[in-house]
């Protein structure tokens, strides 16, 4: 069987292929000039099948003892015999050749995208991950970033909004993609930069894939990247800070309530002199609310967002001073936290009397997300914070063919029983939420 010489894949697939890093396949082709990989245009490698299979062969020489001086010296003595050192080994079949062969050819990005998320929605990982492979082996990872892997969690996101996707199915098309981008992170080249850079979410968040999709694209760049992951509590944050010492701090939020918590990080930075970049979902939602935040928000452009960073860092600057809660409303935050569980057994009559079709588990969720909803907006300095999920929640009602009203009665009730515990303390609340009411009824 002949292993085909054309130029077809990258640097990162030859990585995950192999295991590799990609030092050491440089130093191989620079010592020991094997394998010498052709160039595109724009100068980046480009490896063949039997570029591969040399690679692997070598590996599997050192597997068996040899050192690769000795490898090598092995593969040119095979060659001038007039061996050809691939036929005595089995050539290695590669997870997207045998995608090829099943599915046929799928090139171009819509192509790749629609495969990826119809193998995601059918919970068939293999398959998936293929076409992942493929994807990184022709494409430039921001590409693959953000043609395929982001637009298919957000389009899954909507799937499910709409009811046409279950929970599980959004979040195994998004396990499928952390885990290669993981995997790929993990083959990152060595650090070539001094300055540190610290990727986190905030607390109480756990959605990491934005975070995820930086750290590889700054790993790929060069950058010491430490990643803390999802949900990074701020109790600890300053010693985290002395052991790290970043240039540079970048962090993630994507609801409510954890930009409230993320308010509090970004100004543990700001006392600290740290520079801090942020993003998210919901700040493309509600631009209002980079207004109270320290620091410089990224955008949703993910090239432009590792322009602006490699920028900081190369000409530090001051990103903003502390920004404390405002004051007001900061004591009414700490009533309505504290009477919730009387929230949840003033709306029970209502479960009983048949005006809602809740049960006693869905009011006590409701109450949570709404309290905790309601007490962000009031600790960012403005309720009208609130109205994205007031949006989300009647259009995830419309898209489910739930009964309209039932959101304005649990509203009524809900209100009716904050009126009782709170007052007129607490008519900032209930006069916004009836207004909400009013304008989902006209």
């Amino acid at each position: 069987m002949t292993i085909s010489k054309k130029p077809r894949y990258n640097l990162n697939l030859i990585i995950q292929e192999t295991g590799l890093k990609a030092d050491t396949i440089r130093a191989w082709e620079r010592r020991y000039k094997l394998p010498l990989p052709a160039r595109s245009e724009g100068g980046h490698r480009l490896y063949s099948d039997y570029d591969l299979a040399t690679l692997k062969w070598l590996v599997s020489r050192q597997k068996e003892g040899m050192r690769i001086s000795q490898a090598v010296d092995f593969w040119k003595d095979l060659v001038n015999s007039g061996d050809d050192p691939l036929q005595q080994d089995k050539p290695p079949t590669r997870q997207a050749d045998t995608l090829i062969q099943v599915e046929g050819e799928i090139d171009t990005l819509a192509d790749l995208r629609h495969k990826y998320l119809e193998y995601c929605l059918q919970f068939d990982e293999s398959h998936a991950e293929q076409v992942l492979s493929l994807a990184f082996a022709q494409f430039p990872l921001d590409t693959v970033l953000t043609s395929i892997i982001l637009p298919s969690l957000n389009k899954v996101g909507q799937l499910w909004y709409q009811g046409e996707a279950t929970v599980q199915q959004e979040h195994f098309t998004a396990e499928i993609a952390i885990k290669k981008i993981e995997a790929l992170i993990t083959a990152a080249p060595n650090p070539v930069h001094a300055e540190r850079i610290l990727v986190a979410s905030a607390p109480g968040e756990q959605h990491t894939i934005i975070l995820l999709s930086l750290t590889l694209l700054l790993r790929q760049r060069g950058w010491d990247v430490v990643y803390l992951g999802a949900n990074v509590p701020n109790d600890q944050m300053t010693s985290v800070l002395d052991d790290i010492n970043p240039a540079l701090a970048i962090l993630t939020s994507s609801r409510l309530p954890t930009t409230a918590e993320l308010l509090s990080t970004l100004n543990i930075l700001a006392d600290k002199g740290i520079p801090a970049v942020y993003g998210g979902w919901i700040f493309d939602h509600v631009p209002e609310l980079t207004q109270v935040m320290p620091g410089i928000f990224l955008g949703n452009n993910l090239p432009e967002a590792i322009r602006k960073i490699e920028e900081l860092i190369r000409n530090p600057q001051k990103t903003g001073d502390i920004k404390p809660y405002p004051p007001q409303n900061q004591d009414l935050v700490k009533r309505l936290l504290a009477i919730r569980p009387d929230l949840d057994l003033a709306l029970m009559p209502n479960l009983h009397s048949g005006r809602l079709t809740f049960n006693s588990a869905e009011i006590y969720e409701a109450n949570l997300q709404l309290v905790q909803d309601l007490s962000a907006a009031l600790r960012l300095g403005d309720i009208s914070f609130l109205k994205l999920n007031m949006d989300w929640i009647s259009g995830l009602i419309k898209n489910r063919k739930l009964d309209p009203h039932e959101l304005g009665t649990y509203l009524n009730a809900f209100s009716d029983a904050v009126d009782v515990h709170l007052g007129d303390e607490a008519k900032m609340i209930t006069t916004y939420i009836r207004s909400q009411i009013r304008s989902r009824q006209r």
